[in-house]
């Protein structure tokens, strides 16, 4: 090869090079010796770009040019917002097998139906159905995630993998569904059944039908968060005689009635008829 041949190949070889490394090719660079390696340019320093623009009412932009050190920049902030993606947030189009677990979300009300669906389906909080059986919330499992019955009879034998009853059940006489829950409560297979770990922060929740002040102490002493109003306000609201005056005092219509004290059947009598409201009765004491 030739030196011409061999200039114009270490020329053209020069030149892709320095094409990659972004610096400018000098035709001179190859006739120097082979020991003077090229050495980019480097950029000014004193060079000013503009960084903030002022846009008026009027067609024209004013442009000012800013130095760097008069310019406060949050380098963790730009970093966050070019980087980071922002929080996922629970939208109707959210599936379910993707979605971050609910309880990390700002906590806001649910607006609609799916966004309810979504949000059951993704929980991670263990949630505890106390009860003799599990007839009342029957099938919840399916739509609410880490959801688990605690009965006192099983009747799937042991084949149904969300119902949990102890295996040691001596002969006890209950007499109301307060006390079956109660017991179950302080059973040490349930208390082992229920200790299985819960995301950071929560509490394992429990719900049931019947319950009392016995269960609600219970549940504080045990650590667990009864998803329930307090017994003294449902036992309340449980009267009849309450719930009729309550809707009499906000204008909401009940069956014919009368609250009065009568101190026998006759005066019972006398204070129907004087109401109108005829001989077949009920009748709530209080």
């Amino acid at each position: 090869m030739d030196s011409s041949s061999r200039w114009r190949l270490v020329r053209h070889c020069r030149k892709r090079q320095n094409f990659l490394e972004g610096t400018r090719w000098d035709p001179l660079l190859p006739l120097l010796s082979e020991r003077a390696a090229p050495t980019p340019r480097a950029r000014s320093s004193n060079i000013t770009t503009p960084t903030s623009a002022m846009i008026r009412r009027s067609d024209n932009t004013t442009m000012s040019d800013t130095s760097p050190s008069e310019v406060h920049t949050d380098t963790a902030s730009s970093e966050a917002s070019l980087g980071t993606p922002s929080a996922a947030e629970i939208t109707v189009g959210t599936d379910a097998a993707y979605a971050p677990p609910a309880f990390v979300h700002t906590r806001r009300p649910l607006r609609n139906i799916s966004e309810v669906r979504h949000f059951f389906r993704t929980n991670e909080v263990p949630i505890y159905f106390v009860s003799a059986t599990p007839f009342n919330l029957l099938g919840l499992d399916r739509w609410v995630r880490s959801f688990s019955y605690v009965t006192y009879y099983d009747g799937w034998d042991g084949a149904h993998p969300r119902v949990f009853s102890p295996r040691h059940k001596p002969y006890i006489e209950f007499s109301s569904g307060e006390e079956i829950n109660n017991w179950l409560l302080v059973n040490p297979e349930v208390r082992a059944f229920m200790s299985r770990p819960a995301p950071h922060g929560q509490r394992p929740k429990v719900a049931m039908v019947f319950f009392d002040a016995e269960t609600e102490r219970i549940c504080g002493e045990l650590g667990y968060d009864l998803i329930l109003p307090a017994a003294d306000l449902r036992e309340h609201l449980d009267s009849k005689i309450v719930t009729t005056r309550l809707g009499n005092e906000v204008g909401a219509a009940s069956v014919p009635n009368v609250l009065v004290t009568v101190h026998d059947y006759q005066g019972l009598l006398d204070v129907a008829s004087a109401a109108g409201l005829g001989t077949d009765l009920v009748v709530q004491m209080a």
